[in-house]
């Protein structure tokens, strides 16, 4: 206290006998403004003197703490108790990590202690991350209640709950239900309090005639349906495995009485459609048919444009129908009369309909015809 209170040692001097600037001189001065600028040069010196007093006090304190032999001494012993106290706490920690230490059993508690801390920490985001996956999942995937959900987080281990969560990812709709009824049934043996406390909480459920007795959706057919292909008549326990994997909340009875209902309606539909097969016409008869329908058309095609006559119903080669008229034209354009007889051949072929005869006399008549109209 005695160096402090010299180190921080205010001067009461004011060092007025160093202003650069007399009273009378300020007094004197030509205007206002420099009236003011001598009074702040004199109290500019009398600061920078008050702050060089109390350097020297400030100094000379700090000099003579410096080689006092009590300052000395007290230094010295603060430095050693110091060292000692830094000594004795490396060596009580050093006895806390010993094996044969007597506060062994304590830090294996604290490292237990830390240890499900973290399990802890880790189940609460993998569940997390489980009731993300459910909000996304779709099918028959069951959605558990929050309360069988924590029940199951609490009492599960890690590694498998995060075999549930994989389930969930990969739309495993059966083994997650399974799975999550397994483990929802251990939970409860682990802890009947917690389990019989959430089972009061719980809402009033229906009675399973109840649950029976509602209709089966979309969803619940389709789950049946593939259920009962995995595990085909003569599985061990067929019906209870096929309840677990549906993760259904109807009993054997009516799971068993729906797969009758369907398998019924299915026969009922196969007997139907082969009735209607046998009772109907036959292939060979069904092909007449189509096949004397196909020649009424073209017959009626004909009879209008007047290849056929109605009365007979016999084609008459001497009318030609104004498509094969173009045809021929064409050809007789395409294959001019240089070429000879030879040129009749390909003309035919062109008019698709007539023979060489036929071109050549329908030739003749339209060249009669144009010269009898010249005329």
């Amino acid at each position: 206290k005695f160096y402090d209170a010299w180190i921080k040692f205010d001067s009461w001097r004011t060092f007025g006998h160093l202003d650069e600037f007399t009273d009378q001189e300020i007094e004197n001065a030509d205007s206002r403004d420099e009236k003011r600028w001598m009074k702040r040069q004199n109290q500019t010196a009398q600061k920078n003197a008050l702050k060089a007093e109390r350097q020297r006090m400030m100094d000379l304190a700090t000099r003579a703490q410096t080689f006092d032999p009590r300052m000395i001494q007290f230094k010295k012993d603060e430095e050693e108790a110091r060292k000692a106290a830094k000594k004795a706490k490396g060596k009580k920690r050093f006895e806390a990590t010993r094996p044969s230490s007597p506060n062994s059993a304590e830090m294996e508690a604290r490292k237990a202690k830390e240890k499900a801390e973290i399990v802890r920490k880790a189940k609460i985001a993998e569940g997390e991350v489980l009731r993300g996956a459910l909000k996304k999942a779709k099918g028959s995937i069951r959605k558990p209640e929050e309360a069988e959900l924590k029940l199951v987080l609490k009492h599960t281990p890690l590694a498998s709950l995060k075999m549930l969560t994989q389930s969930v990812k990969a739309n495993g709709s059966e083994e997650f239900n399974r799975f999550f009824n397994e483990l929802l049934k251990e939970a409860k043996e682990a802890a009947p309090e917690e389990a019989a406390a959430m089972d009061s909480k719980a809402p009033a459920k229906q009675t399973q005639s109840q649950l029976d007795a509602a209709p089966w959706t979309e969803e619940e057919l389709g789950l049946l349906a593939n259920t009962l292909r995995k595990y085909p008549a003569g599985s061990t326990n067929r019906w209870e495995v096929v309840r677990d994997h549906m993760g259904s909340n109807r009993s054997t009875k009516a799971i068993i009485a729906k797969t009758k209902q369907v398998a019924a309606e299915v026969d009922a539909n196969r007997l139907r459609q082969h009735d209607d097969f046998v009772k109907g016409p036959s292939d060979y008869e069904r092909m007449q048919a189509q096949k004397k329908d196909k020649a009424a058309a073209q017959e009626a095609l004909d009879v209008a444009s007047g290849k056929i006559t109605a009365d007979t119903g016999n084609i008459d080669r001497s009318v030609w129908l104004p498509e094969e008229q173009t045809r021929l034209e064409e050809a007789l354009a395409k294959y001019p009369h240089e070429m000879g007889k030879e040129r009749w051949a390909p003309i035919a072929a062109h008019v698709g309909t007539r023979s060489k005869r036929e071109c050549v006399e329908r030739v003749k008549v339209c060249r009669s015809a144009v010269l009898t109209q010249a005329e």
